[in-house]
């Protein structure tokens, strides 16, 4: 019979140790959605593609109108037909095109 108590103390004390860290990192993260839920992603307001960028393009980055800060969002957050130029709408964290407003800065460029 082979007794290895080292080994097995050893696995446990790993195994406890990952369970704990799993634990305590979903406390936190718990913690943080908590806190953080009422904190939209986007601010509403007026976003003006500037270009796509990622290996895949897969985010756009954009000027917010009010503040002049770019921001990279993400290409699944967006309607498929936006392109460079567009001028985006966002309400409660949806996005929407605002062809009028496009209109408008295409037309001053």
């Amino acid at each position: 019979m082979n007794l290895d108590f080292f080994n097995r103390d050893r696995q446990n004390s790993i195994s406890n140790f990952k369970s704990d860290f799993i634990s305590s990192f979903l406390k936190e993260l718990d913690e943080f959605l908590k806190n953080n839920k009422s904190k939209p992603l986007f601010e509403d307001g007026l976003y003006q593609i500037d270009r796509f960028e990622g290996d895949t393009e897969v985010f756009a980055v954009a000027l917010n109108f009010e503040t002049g800060k770019m921001v990279d969002i993400p290409k699944s957050m967006i309607p498929m037909e936006a392109s460079n130029c567009y001028v985006l709408r966002v309400e409660n964290g949806s996005f929407s095109i605002d062809y009028d407003e496009t209109r408008k800065y295409v037309k001053n460029i």
